[in-house]
C-alpha cells in the first residue's frame, strides 16, 4: 500500500460505478491507495427504490474492494463538530466527512457543498 487513503462518498461511488472503472484506473496515484467508505455510504448506496437487481450486484461488487467503516464514538464526535460549525452540510455528509478526519484520508466527492467545507484535517478532492 501506498499509504494514502481514500474514503469515497456516495456519489463518487455511484459514478465509478456507472463508469465502470477501478478507482486505480483514475491516476496512478490511485493505484495502491487504500479505499474506505463509510456504513452510511452503503446505507445509502443499497437504499435506492429504483435501483435494479443488476445495479445491485454491480454496487456489491464494487463494495468488495474497500474498507466499510462503522461509526465509532472518534466519527461521532468528529460528525458533531462539523455539524455544529456548519449545519448547512447534511447529516449523513457530516459522517462521511468525519470518517474522512478519522482515518486521515483524503475524501472524494462531487458534492458541491462537501468541496467548499473548510474543516480542520479535512482534505478533500473532486472526483
Amino acid at each position: 500500500m501506498s499509504g494514502i487513503k481514500f474514503v469515497l462518498d456516495t456519489n463518487a461511488v455511484i459514478k465509478l460505478i456507472d463508469s465502470n472503472m477501478a478507482l486505480g484506473s483514475l491516476d496512478s496515484a490511485f493505484i495502491n491507495a487504500e479505499q474506505y467508505i463509510s456504513v452510511i455510504n452503503r446505507i445509502e448506496l443499497f437504499a435506492d427504490p429504483k435501483m435494479t437487481e443488476e445495479e445491485e450486484l454491480n454496487t456489491g461488487k464494487f463494495l468488495t474492494n474497500v474498507i466499510i467503516v462503522p461509526i465509532d464514538e472518534v466519527v461521532e464526535a468528529e460528525t458533531i463538530k462539523i455539524r455544529r460549525a456548519d449545519t448547512s452540510i447534511k447529516l449523513p455528509d457530516a459522517i462521511i466527512a468525519a470518517t474522512a478526519v478519522a482515518l486521515g484520508a483524503i475524501l472524494l466527492t462531487n458534492d458541491d457543498k462537501l468541496l467548499k467545507l473548510s474543516w480542520p484535517k479535512l482534505i478533500i478532492q473532486n472526483l
